[in-house]
């Protein structure tokens, strides 16, 4: 089936819940980021071979649909059957999709697997192959507490500054250049350990987060308001004397 672009929520609605649509498969992707160009193709090349239903939604443009699937970067690749999502993908990992792909078709040509896992040496993988070692909460606590004083400044983002993973990151990188301020950055993607431990080790429930000094300053919204109002710097100054 040829992909469908998404244009309104209420296009999407209407597919989704569309008798005959069976199991969609949602692309929420983004322009700047690179590596939905790569994942893009391989989502029509699957589109060919596989009786799904394929949809693109492009993340930043639909805001409130992202929300509601809890997109938090892209590319991320989501499977709804009756308007309920069942499985999800999150990252450039062509092999992953396409076997989701296949989980969930009615027919799986062979050849589908060979393409798209010929696709997939060139991802981008979203966290490290050997995954990080799990820690006790103690241990957890202590490694981040270390992880928020190893800089003056720290920001815990999706992705790096070179290549940032979600649109608030890549404000709130921007942000920082602009003002000309250093700071060192830690890529939650690659630790879900950490990802979910910083939530309640700061009690700030979201990311990007900003620490100066080893204490949290808050997300995008909070440092965008200090620097409106010429605090940032100040705090930035006072935490390197």
């Amino acid at each position: 089936m040829p992909v469908t672009e998404i244009t309104s929520e209420e296009q999407l609605r209407d597919l989704l819940t569309s008798r005959s649509a069976g199991v969609s498969v949602l692309n929420f992707w983004a322009s700047w980021v690179d590596q939905c160009a790569q994942m893009n193709q391989v989502f029509a090349e699957l589109s060919d071979r596989y009786p799904l239903q394929f949809i693109q939604v492009e993340a930043e443009k639909f805001p409130d649909v992202s929300m509601g699937f809890e997109i938090e970067a892209a590319p991320t690749f989501v499977f709804v059957r009756n308007g309920k999502p069942v499985r999800r993908v999150d990252g450039a990992h062509a092999a992953e999709l396409t076997a989701a792909v296949e989980q969930h078709s009615t027919a799986a040509p062979a050849s589908a697997s060979r393409s798209a896992a010929s696709a997939s040496s060139a991802d981008t993988p979203r966290a490290p192959l050997a995954p990080p070692p799990q820690r006790s909460e103690e241990e957890l606590n202590a490694y981040l507490s270390q992880l928020t004083h190893r800089a003056p400044v720290v920001i815990f983002i999706k992705g790096s500054p070179d290549v940032p993973r979600c649109g608030f990151s890549k404000q709130l990188i921007n942000l920082l250049n602009g003002a000309e301020i250093e700071y060192d950055y830690f890529d939650i993607l690659g630790d879900e350990q950490v990802r979910q431990g910083l939530k309640k080790f700061s009690d700030w429930p979201t990311y990007p987060q900003l620490y100066i000094g080893g204490e949290l300053q808050g997300g995008l919204d909070i440092v965008k308001e200090l620097h409106a109002n010429g605090e940032l710097k100040e705090l930035v100054a006072a935490s390197a004397q």
